[in-house]
C-alpha cells in the first residue's frame, strides 16, 4: 500500500475496511486541527463512517461529503485541509479528482488519503513496478488489440518504445 501511495503522490493509502484508529490517528499526523475535511466516497454507508468518525475525533472541523468525483472536484474550491478519497467514484475516478486538486495551485498541497478497495490497490502496485494489465469481457479482435497498443505507445516516454514499434504509434526515435 505504501508503493501505491507513493505512485499516487498521496500522504497515505489505506486498504477498506478501515478502522476508527487508522483515520483518526492518520488524520491527527497530516493536520493536528483540521478546519474542512472533504470526504469523497459513492458507497453511502462508508460515506456516514467516515463522516462519524471526523465528527467524533474532531468536532471542530467542518466535513464536506461528496458521492461522486464531479461533485468533488466542485467542493475542492472549498479548500479542505484534508481529503479523504476513494478511487472507484460512478463518474469521475478519484484519480481525476487528485489530477485536479494537483492541477490548482490553491489545492495543490492538500494532504489526502486514499481510502480504497484491495483490487484498485493491486492495480497501483504493479503500475507502480512497471506491469501494465488489460481487461476485458470477452476477447480482443486483431485492430482492436493493436489500437490499444499503439495508445499505450503514444503514452509512454520515448525511452519505452521505439518509432514504428506499433503500427500507429507516433512517439519519435529516442536519441
Amino acid at each position: 500500500e505504501t508503493s501505491a501511495g507513493a505512485v499516487l503522490g498521496v500522504d497515505s493509502f489505506l486498504i477498506k475496511p478501515v478502522t476508527h484508529q487508522d483515520i483518526a490517528d492518520i488524520i491527527d499526523r497530516l493536520c493536528e486541527t483540521p478546519r474542512r475535511i472533504l470526504i469523497v466516497d459513492d458507497e453511502p454507508d462508508m460515506l456516514r463512517l467516515l463522516d462519524r468518525i471526523v465528527q467524533r475525533e474532531f468536532p471542530q472541523t467542518q466535513v464536506l461529503t461528496a458521492t461522486c468525483g464531479h461533485e468533488a472536484i466542485d467542493l475542492l474550491s472549498r479548500h479542505p485541509d484534508v481529503v479523504l478519497l476513494d478511487l472507484l467514484l460512478p463518474d469521475v475516478s478519484g484519480l481525476e479528482v487528485l489530477a485536479a486538486l494537483r492541477a490548482n495551485p490553491a489545492t495543490a498541497t492538500t494532504s489526502v488519503i486514499v481510502i480504497t478497495a484491495r483490487a484498485p490497490a493491486e492495480e497501483l502496485a504493479t503500475t507502480a513496478r512497471g506491469e501494465f494489465h488489460l481487461f476485458r469481457q470477452g476477447s480482443f479482435s486483431v485492430s482492436e488489440l493493436m489500437h490499444c497498443l499503439g495508445a499505450l505507445t503514444n503514452c509512454l516516454p520515448p525511452r519505452y518504445v521505439s518509432a514504428g514499434a506499433v503500427p500507429g504509434s507516433r512517439v519519435a526515435p529516442s536519441a
